[in-house]
């Protein structure tokens, strides 16, 4: 596969699991701000696969 597809993957992955991991757990959770931070690359990967598949990275 492409590398684009894989990071769309990997983005749509990492950031359905970040928001699960912030909607589920409270704020003061230990683990809320690593699924925010999971989130965050999450999007960021997907953006990175989207702007490389339309050929702009």
């Amino acid at each position: 596969m492409e590398r684009d597809v894989w990071l769309i993957g990997a983005g749509v992955f990492g950031l359905l699991a970040g928001l699960w991991g912030v909607v589920f757990y409270e704020p003061y959770a230990a683990i809320w701000p690593f699924s925010a931070g999971v989130a965050a690359f999450g999007l960021g990967s997907l953006v990175a696969g989207g702007l490389q598949r339309v050929g702009v990275y």
